[in-house]
Formats: structure tokens, sequence, C-alpha cells
């Protein structure tokens, strides 16, 4: 995961978007734990931006379908999909080709990280 992380860090910062990072690499690492672990695929790892928010998508190829289970407070695994959902501006999956793609927004100005000046 830390070369996806490293790849959605170097790309922000290239676009002057380091203020997103932090949100952006831990929703990274999530979406692509989950391709490996869930999927028992590789991934492609894509990155849009604009000036406000950052796009980034993680297609794999597994059959199953990401969902918000419930958490056992006692298991080290199982609250990938939770983070994303709740520091992400919105999230979302749709087919591809073969398998599916998982993708999360992260937007300039807001999130629980975010604060004002």
């Amino acid at each position: 995961m830390a070369a996806a992380r490293q790849f959605v860090v170097a790309a922000l910062a290239a676009w002057d978007l380091d203020d997103l990072a932090e949100v952006a690499q831990i929703c990274t690492s999530e979406a692509a734990s989950n391709a490996i672990r869930h999927a028992r695929s590789t991934f492609r790892l894509l990155v849009q931006a604009d000036a406000i928010e950052v796009v980034v998508r993680v297609e794999d190829h597994g059959p199953g379908i990401p969902w918000l289970r419930p958490i056992d407070p006692n298991s080290e695994h199982g609250r990938g999909m939770w983070l994303i959902s709740s520091l992400a501006s919105r999230w979302g999956w749709e087919p591809v080709d073969r398998g599916k793609a998982v993708w999360f927004v992260v937007t300039r100005g807001s999130g629980p990280l975010a604060c004002s000046p």
C-alpha cells in the first residue's frame, strides 16, 4: 500500500493540492487494501483533480460489491469502507470490464480534517 499512498501524495503535490493528501492517502490505502484482501486481485490506481477536488479510483478484478459491514470492535479488520465513508466527501463503486472500480472524492475545504484559518 505504500506505493499507492506515495503515488497519490506525489500527484497531489505536483498539482499543489497537498492539503488533501492526508485524507486521500488514508482512503487510497483502505481501497487498495480491500482490492488485495477481498478481491484477491491486483489493482489499477487512477487519480484526477481540479482546483477543488480529487477523485481516486481503485479498479480490481474481484466480483464482490463494497459495502459498509457492521463493525466488530474485537476485529482488527473490517473498517476500510467506514473510513472511506467517513473521510471522503463522497464515494461509490461501479462495474468495469473485468471487475469493479471503487472511487472516492476528497474536496478542498470540507471533511473532518479540514480547518479554516
